[in-house]
């Protein structure tokens, strides 16, 4: 039987115009996630190197980011960060992961700098003014 919940003004209730709306795409990603991470850890244990330790990273970094993702979205589902913007910033710091392992002259890091201390007020302002802080 589908059970039919009635509100106390005699509506009928709809269980989706209600409540937390369902985002399983993250949850998708991550267990796609854990498989790439899962192959390249095994590349990188087969011939260790600094560049196949760097797609072993990559994917740790991925499963994180998707892991904080998914707590946030469970708590603030209504302001939570879109896919796009997830991914540029993943993008963004896998490229200077990159540059590091080969670039490791003072201008990398003041370059590093520069982009991180934008990134940090960039999210700070944008959190501040979306109402969560």
């Amino acid at each position: 039987r589908n059970f039919k919940a009635v509100s106390c003004r005699g509506e009928k209730f709809d269980p989706h115009m209600h409540g937390v709306p369902q985002q399983s795409g993250v949850y998708y990603a991550m267990g796609c996630a854990l498989v790439m991470e899962g192959i390249m850890s095994s590349c990188y244990h087969v011939c260790p190197a600094t560049v196949t330790f760097q797609f072993d990273t990559t994917y740790m970094y991925l499963i994180a980011i998707l892991m904080f993702l998914k707590l946030y979205q469970g708590r603030h589902p209504d302001v939570s960060c879109d896919a796009f913007k997830s991914y540029m910033g993943l993008g963004v710091a896998l490229t200077l992961e990159a540059f590091s392992y080969y670039y490791h002259g003072i201008t990398f890091w003041i370059i590093f700098c520069i982009i991180y201390f934008i990134f940090i007020i960039t999210v700070g302002v944008n959190t501040y003014n979306i109402g969560v802080v």
